[in-house]
């Protein structure tokens, strides 16, 4: 999101003697016709009946029917460039409310800033409330997505951070309204390129309009309720409306996590939130890829992109869920891996669930490719299952031909040992099925051939015992 920037030829006044800053209010609709400058006028008429000073700095939707009437009762601004926007003459005549329309216009060559919105912000600065109109497609990270599902060119835009510090006021009309306003006003007005715009008027993109400008207003909404219930230190979720968090980590399930929940999110109507908790283990190469990877795309989605650190993976979640006012959590369900890592993580999920409170916890199970590349990491050998059994046996034959060369001076239980070594090395490259296999098969051997009395099956003691269970608990936790 760009940044805005204050006006070059601003007044620089500061401290005690420095106005207060103005307050923005923005008329916002989905598209031209929808009735933004006339309920602009309806609410300048209201300020100035309470006793405010307002006047009209620029009118330029005056020639939809009723805006003329609610107009002519408002005093304009003296200009000294015979008609249009005049800011000197505005800033000199220091109103209470000074009327803007269509905050995203470009200004004329010649004029002191290119951009009626850079006009605004020094009148802003300046200490005068203003209140203008505004386009959805108007706004800039939504001009994009508009050209590409309706067709609708969006032209100049304003930066989003203008709308951060802004009242929005939500002017609606239904889609079929709006089609009738249009058709009246493009025979009343046929040279008009916005009315002539062929995607403008039709049912379908008109519903698009609607839904993305209705979702916008309703994410700022939200975030004025997040800011209040930071600044007044109350905690969350207050139900007003939905809000979901995507626990994003840097496991193989992390980009399909993120588009469950876009889709979730959407299908609610909903904002949503992306968070990473950054804890004190160190990710290896692939796995910060796939975490950048997964935090991009939700960006590219429209998520709200939130990263925090915590030792506690489960209570960082939940405080940006509180600070964030999220009703619901979309983590991951743990994958495949070692016994007591799946362990772990579920022991996680639990004491996610018992400490959410009010907030909804869901568990989104990973589609069956990712299930699959979680049962064989890329550290296992790329051979079939079948080759990996002949390799086990391979593996355990040659130690115990090994062994008997070093038995006399070793002794059984250092064999043993060799023998554990060779199962622990196979269990990081083959399967369990395989790495179990090479554990009997190097139980027995030792057993059979090493362990007195020799070549028979029998254990004497405890330690034998303890020492023929260890190979297949070694090769179960790898």
């Amino acid at each position: 999101m760009p940044d805005v920037l204050p006006p070059e030829n601003a007044p620089a006044m500061r401290g005690a003697d420095a106005p207060r800053r103005g307050q923005l209010t923005i008329f916002f609709g989905m598209a031209h016709g929808a009735g933004k400058t006339l309920a602009m006028l309806r609410a300048a008429q209201s300020e100035r009946r309470s006793g405010r000073d307002v006047v009209i700095a620029s009118l330029e939707g005056g020639r939809w029917g009723k805006t003329i009437d609610q107009a002519e009762a408002i005093p304009r601004v003296e200009s000294a460039k015979g008609g249009g926007f005049d800011l000197d003459a505005t800033l000199a005549r220091r109103p209470g409310i000074a009327l803007v329309d269509e905050l995203a216009r470009a200004n004329v060559a010649g004029t002191r800033h290119p951009r009626r919105y850079q006009d605004v912000l020094e009148l802003l600065e300046a200490g005068i409330d203003v209140f203008t109109t505004l386009n959805l497609c108007e706004v800039s990270s939504r001009a994009d997505a508009i050209g590409e599902l309706t067709g609708i060119g969006c032209g100049e835009t304003v930066p989003d951070s203008i709308l951060d510090s802004a009242n929005l006021e939500l002017v609606d009309v239904s889609p079929k309204e709006l089609q009738r306003r249009i058709e009246t006003e493009r025979s009343a007005h046929p040279g008009d390129s916005d009315l002539n715009n062929p995607h403008l008027c039709q049912e379908k993109n008109l519903l698009i309009l609607r839904e993305m400008t209705a979702r916008l207003f309703s994410e700022r909404v939200g975030q004025q309720v997040r800011a209040h219930m930071q600044l007044h230190g109350l905690r969350g979720p207050l139900r007003s409306g939905r809000r979901l968090l995507a626990a994003i980590g840097p496991g193989p399930n992390s980009e399909q996590l993120v588009r469950h929940t876009r889709r979730l999110a959407t299908s609610l109507n909903a904002s949503w939130v992306a968070l990473h908790v950054e804890t004190s283990r160190t990710l290896n190469e692939q796995e910060q890829l796939r975490l950048n990877q997964s935090l991009a795309l939700a960006q590219e989605l429209g998520a709200e992109v939130v990263t925090t650190t915590d030792d506690d993976l489960v209570a960082g979640i939940l405080r940006v869920a509180s600070q964030e006012n999220v009703t619901l959590i979309n983590v991951g369900k743990p994958l495949g891996g070692p016994w007591w890592k799946t362990w772990q993580r579920e022991l996680m999920l639990r004491r996610l669930i018992r400490l959410s409170g009010q907030t909804d916890v869901q568990i989104v199970l990973a589609n069956r490719q990712e299930r699959a590349k979680a049962a064989r990491p890329e550290r296992q050998l790329r051979v079939k299952a079948v080759m990996q059994y002949f390799l086990a046996l391979a593996v355990v034959g040659g130690v115990t031909d090994l062994a008997f060369l070093f038995d006399a001076d070793i002794g059984p239980h250092a064999v043993a040992l060799v023998f554990l070594l060779a199962v622990v090395v196979l269990a990081v490259f083959v399967r369990a099925g395989p790495a179990l296999f090479a554990a009997a098969l190097s139980a027995l051997s030792w057993d059979f051939f090493f362990l007195n009395p020799r070549f028979a099956f029998r254990i004497g003691n405890v330690d034998d015992a303890m020492m023929f269970a260890m190979y297949f608990i070694v090769a179960s936790v790898n």
